[in-house]
């Protein structure tokens, strides 16, 4: 114990707290923000709680209380059609629909039960379900069984909000995933790096009673971390959207409705992180295991990686079918795909014989960690030779004959940056969602109007959509509406090339203060933590002043500026172009780009003649200008503060605390802490929202904030060349 509390010591030395914490701030700042859209607003609430108490107090079954909640909602919708901007019959109809849709869930369910030996019955009749010794007789006769316990059990009906956010959050999974494979390289690599790995290893208890240590130090850290981030999820999402009645049987929430084992809300919130916590540890395992295997050599986490990244290939490409499903989830990442082998019943296609993935995953859960536990334990680091690959020219010591070059080296290559530029390419496909919302059926109905004039803008177009009669429905009048201001805004229009395009649609692109909020917290955020160090390397190596002594020294300084704006351009290409690539590709059939701009009225008083096209291409060349600006920026603050530790803290005040602020402030939901956002904090966002709106609204923009604009990286440049000039000179 005493030994495995010291690897424990080890692991958690150095800089590891700092980063486990700022991980865990992370999770919970990220799970709050993707929570946000799911929160009811204040009206919803109240409404909620009201009909709760009415649903309360009536002793009918389910099949009446539905009958009677159908009844209440088209009331309810009959006054909104009357009134149709009343936020509170919004509200209630809303409640009484997400009740419906509960009751409606436990109704099907009870059906389902009751019918399942009917339909197996019908099934069977056909030639292909009847095939005796075949998988889907098997498959449909075991089915049956085991759903027979679920035959006398009562549902409650329950609102599945928190648990579709707690199982659609994977950001906790990764995080954990990264965090492992951290406090791996911390117990082993250093060890390996100083000689001590094979010291250790030849004394009588290096090898078992070491390893042994080892494996609980790094089971408990997992563990620890696993109980923060999961536990902080689960307070998160439960306060907030709240998981139903701890005592009700799952199988009132529609997500669960194929479970086939009585199970009440508590115990599948444990047994979720029960599952979750284990499958990271069979990760940490596979870790550890190549790492005793080639001696924390760099080749073990290079093959790590390439196992988690074929693990997720299979996950996320393979089909969901009965074969395929053997290899889509019983492998290091599809093993955490909780919602599919816990809240879901499958059976895998074994010889013919259906088999519960459950009970499969724990199986091979169980078994590789048992394997992988003797492999770390028995493995003889001494037996593993790496072959040495050496070249002459890789032993002539290279000299380099520019200063950028060496820039990029010390940068890029040596503090490891070329990571997060590597991986900013994957994570900006993830992170940025094509400019769409979920369409209502207002938008539908606009979009069906305007296919019959859609094309250049004409009087009798004008007329014709004047002529279409009222319609009936509030939501498709409401599109006719949209279509007809957009009408009488081209009526009145002096542009030369107008035409009727779709607003929604371009809007979105335009128009996004969320989407462009999100988009310049990732890249900012790529931006400082590569430049962090980009002066404090040179400290760190005690060369300072051997750079300022040299000739050449201005060059070094621009050539540091030059590298920290090329930064900037590479994370705006990478964020802002996967970005408007999904956006083409999400509308391939959209047309009337080569019409002015004017034709779109957000863009009524711009002075600009151009296409839409055009202005498209002109606002992407102003992101990726302002990527170059905000490299320029960070540089000037990595130099002001030369300690990454101190500019990162003051660029996340500066930029991305503002940012996930304004990201907050718009979500539109009654809520404390947006409230105190908007009334209080607005003034410590503007500049934020600057950045974000400048290369589409630029001509809203006042003079003096872009004079200011202009002038700040001028200035920044000018008094951090002088520092330098400065330093030179003594």
């Amino acid at each position: 114990m005493k030994l495995a509390g010291f690897e424990w010591k080890k692991i958690f030395s150095g800089k590891i707290p700092g980063i486990f914490l700022a991980f865990f701030l992370l999770n919970l700042l990220a799970c709050y923000l993707y929570m946000m859209p799911f929160l009811p607003t204040k009206a919803e609430q109240d409404e909620r709680k009201e009909w709760k108490a009415v649903l309360d107090t009536r002793n009918e079954s389910i099949a009446n209380t539905l009958i009677f909640l159908q009844e209440e909602s088209k009331k309810v919708a009959d006054k909104l059609s009357l009134s149709p901007k009343s936020a509170t019959l919004s509200a209630e109809l809303k409640v009484l629909g997400d009740f419906e849709k509960e009751y409606q869930t436990v109704l099907d369910y009870h059906d389902f039960i009751e019918n399942l030996e009917k339909r197996v019955e019908k099934m069977q009749t056909f030639a292909i379900f009847n095939k005796e010794g075949g998988f889907s007789k098997r498959n449909i006769e075991k089915t049956a069984r085991d759903f027979e316990d679920m035959k006398s059990q009562t549902l409650l009906p329950a609102d599945d909000s928190g648990m579709n956010a707690l199982h659609n959050f994977y950001l906790t999974d990764l995080l954990l995933i990264l965090l492992a494979c951290l406090y791996s390289f911390q117990e082993y690599s250093r060890d390996s790096r100083t000689g001590m790995a094979a010291l250790i290893q030849s004394t009588p208890g290096g090898k078992g009673r070491l390893r042994l240590a080892q494996i609980a130090g790094l089971g408990l850290s997992v563990l620890l971390s696993c109980i923060c981030l999961y536990g902080s999820n689960f307070l998160l999402i439960g306060i907030n959207l709240g998981f139903g009645s701890p005592d009700a049987l799952i199988q009132g929430m529609s997500m669960f409705r194929n479970v086939s084992f009585p199970c009440t809300v508590t115990w599948y919130l444990f047994y979720f992180f029960l599952w979750k916590a284990a499958a990271i540890m069979f990760i940490t395992l596979i870790f550890q295991f190549f790492a005793v295997w080639f001696n924390g050599h760099f080749l073990s986490w290079i093959l790590n990686f390439l196992l988690l990244g074929f693990s997720f290939l299979l996950w996320f490409l393979l089909p969901d079918s009965h074969v395929s499903r053997l290899f889509r989830y019983l492998n290091p990442i599809g093993i955490l795909d909780a919602r599919q082998i816990l809240g879901n019943y499958q059976n895998l296609n074994f010889f013919q014989y259906p088999v519960s993935l459950l009970s499969t995953a724990i199986t091979f859960l169980g078994a590789m960690s048992l394997f992988l536990c003797a492999g770390i334990l028995l493995a003889d680091r001494k037996l593993i030779h790496l072959p040495s690959f050496s070249f002459a020219f890789c032993k002539k010591k290279r000299v380099w004959k520019r200063i950028f070059s060496y820039e990029c080296y010390k940068i890029i290559v040596n503090q490891k940056v070329w990571i997060l530029l590597v991986l900013l390419i994957p994570i900006s496909i993830l992170w940025v969602t094509p400019w769409q919302n979920r369409v209502r059926l207002a938008d539908y109905s606009y979009e069906q109007f305007l296919d019959i004039c859609e094309g250049s803008y004409t009087d009798q177009k004008f007329e014709d959509i004047q002529a279409i009669p009222e319609q009936t429905d509030p939501q498709v009048q409401e599109g006719l509406d949209r279509l007809r201001e957009q009408a009488d805004y081209l009526h009145q229009s002096q542009a030369k090339k107008k035409g009727f395009v779709s607003i929604r649609i371009l809007d979105d692109f335009f128009q996004n203060p969320q989407q462009d909020t999100k988009n310049m917290m990732m890249m900012t955020s790529i931006l400082l933590l590569s430049v962090s160090s980009l002066f404090f390397v040179d400290k760190k190596q005690q060369m300072q002043q051997l750079l300022y002594s040299y000739p050449g020294s201005p060059h070094v300084y621009w050539n540091k500026i030059k590298l920290s704006a090329f930064i900037g351009f590479y994370s705006a290409l990478c964020v802002w172009g996967t970005a408007w690539i999904k956006f083409f590709l999400h509308h391939k059939e959209l047309e009337g780009l080569s019409y002015s701009l004017q034709s779109l009225p957000g863009f009524a008083q711009i002075p600009y003649t151009g296409s839409i096209f055009s202005y498209m291409l002109i606002s992407f060349v102003l992101r990726l200008v302002f990527g170059v600006y905000l490299g320029v920026f960070l540089a000037f603050l990595a130099q002001l503060l030369p300690a990454p530790a101190q500019n990162i803290t003051c660029s996340v005040i500066l930029f991305i605390l503002p940012l996930c602020m304004s990201y907050i402030g718009n979500l539109g939901y009654e809520n404390p802490l947006i409230s105190f956002i908007t009334n209080y904090l607005s003034p410590a966002m503007k500049h934020v929202k600057l950045l974000c709106q400048f290369p589409v609204q630029w001509f809203h923009i006042k003079s003096g904030w872009l004079v200011f604009m202009f002038l700040l990286p001028v200035f920044c440049l000018s008094l951090g060349f002088w520092n330098w000039q400065k330093r030179s000179s003594h």
